[in-house]
């Protein structure tokens, strides 16, 4: 209830302010354009809804999201499975002796100490392959797994069958972040054969070495290092763009990410 209350307060706020800035805009800017400069009222109250849309979007809900992005997670913090409430423990073993079976070795469970977080995951690595799994569920989400490798120059290959919402997937890309998504179904066996499918012509094209890191310690720091990635493309994107990014997306679901990948491969096929 106490959310409740807070979202209607925080939407009768934004809309009063909205109402105030128009009000401001039009009288004092836009009776100048119109006195001074001869323009129609018509288009004084456009240029300042503009200006208003702009104030509210780009900034101050841009900030608002910046700062959800920033504490989406916090520090890690070791959990025991034992321990994992509300969790499918089925699954949970399913996944696990189905990603041993292919050569990954369990490294840690583990949670966020955001409480925007709430969920468990456990981490896997594959000392031969030199990538990571990681089984995962949340509050609302069942769950999923998902497959990563890390190679030089920041190039990152994820593959997963967890099927994002389209808000995540316009905020969370980035150029050398490439992703592939498989149906909610797929084996670990098909992911693990689909990053790797994936990896190798990659590598090739860009000439490009796998990072041979397999610790815990090591994939933390390059989800902070993502972290930090999201929150300046967040800072530096339109919000307008990423809202009509989200719209295309919730008709359009992507079934891969190729960023700056697919811009270097189709320069090389001219």
């Amino acid at each position: 209830m106490k959310q409740i209350i807070n979202f209607i307060f925080t939407i009768f706020f934004v809309l009063w302010f909205l109402f105030f800035l128009f009000q401001i805009i039009f009288e004092s800017f836009g009776t100048f354009l119109h006195n001074e400069l001869g323009v129609s009222w018509w288009l004084v109250q456009t240029i300042a809804l503009v200006l208003v849309w702009v104030l509210i979007v780009e900034v101050y809900i841009k900030i608002l999201i910046w700062r959800s992005v920033k504490n989406s997670l916090g520090d890690v913090l070791p959990v025991e499975a034992d321990l994992w409430y509300k969790i499918d423990h089925q699954e949970l073993e399913r996944y696990t002796k189905e990603l041993q079976s292919l050569g990954f070795i369990h490294l840690m469970d583990y949670t966020y100490t955001s409480p925007s977080f709430d969920g468990r995951v456990r981490l896997f690595s594959h000392p031969k392959e030199f990538c990571f799994a990681e089984v995962a569920q949340t509050k609302d989400i069942p769950m999923f797994c998902s497959m990563s490798c890390f190679l030089e120059q920041r190039w990152i290959v994820i593959t997963s069958n967890y099927s994002a919402p389209a808000s995540i997937y316009a905020l969370n890309r980035r150029p050398r972040d490439l992703r592939t998504q498989k149906i909610e179904t797929e084996s670990a066996e098909v992911l693990m054969k689909s990053l790797l499918a994936f990896r190798q012509p990659m590598q090739a094209n860009l000439n490009l070495e796998v990072i041979q890191e397999t610790t815990a310690e090591f994939y933390f720091e390059q989800e902070r290092q993502a972290q930090l990635q999201r929150q300046a493309s967040v800072a530096r994107k339109s919000l307008t763009w990423t809202l009509l990014e989200v719209l295309y997306f919730s008709f359009n679901p992507p079934l891969e990410w190729l960023g700056e990948y697919a811009k270097i491969k189709r320069q090389r096929a001219k």
